[in-house]
């Protein structure tokens, strides 16, 4: 049997003056949505907000119409969810000068029946937390993941490189996701 269990934090931590995090968490609706708004870019929580609540909405009515058959089903719906948000954001990113290239990563998770799905983008992680060891199922868009994964650099090296924050990939910087 499974048990889901969810909670919802975000915090600004020491090194920011304001916050761009949003999130949506239900165990009850089995949706858990967490958006990073991308720092140094306008209008990240504008951005970060904006992908939440298109991802709740959008799941949510699918649940409403029974999509959740399957998780192929799941997928899909998420999938589709996560890229409206995209194109959301992109459009509303080029519409005002204030907030162009405003941008988020994403991860979210939506349990339905016997069927699960995650997906992200950007460096927002998806952990399994299963007798009490945390278990990463996602792995990083960023440069040094990327560098990683092509054996450029050590593991030592991606804890203290200079590109560790670079994101390669988010949710309105580009037309596709």
């Amino acid at each position: 049997m499974i048990r889901l269990e969810a909670y919802g934090h975000s915090d600004v931590g020491l090194k920011r003056a304001g916050n761009e995090d949003s999130y949506y968490c239900s165990a009850e609706e089995g949706l858990a949505v967490v958006a990073d708004g991308m720092g140094g870019h306008a209008s990240g929580e504008v951005a970060s907000a904006l992908a939440v609540k298109i991802i709740r909405d959008r799941v949510l009515a699918a649940f409403g119409a029974g999509a959740c058959s399957s998780g192929e089903e799941l997928c899909g719906v998420l999938d589709s969810a996560i890229r409206e948000a995209n194109d959301s954001i992109f459009e509303k990113g080029g519409a005002a000068v204030k907030a162009s290239r405003m941008g988020t990563t994403i991860a979210a998770f939506v349990f339905c029946g016997d069927s699960a799905a995650i997906a992200h983008v950007g460096d927002s992680r998806v952990y399994l937390l299963r007798d009490g060891v945390l278990h990463p199922l996602t792995q990083d868009h960023s440069l040094v993941n990327e560098q990683l994964k092509a054996n450029l650099i050590s593991v030592e090296e991606a804890r203290t490189s200079i590109y560790r924050h670079i994101v390669t990939r988010a949710l309105g910087m580009k037309k596709e996701v």
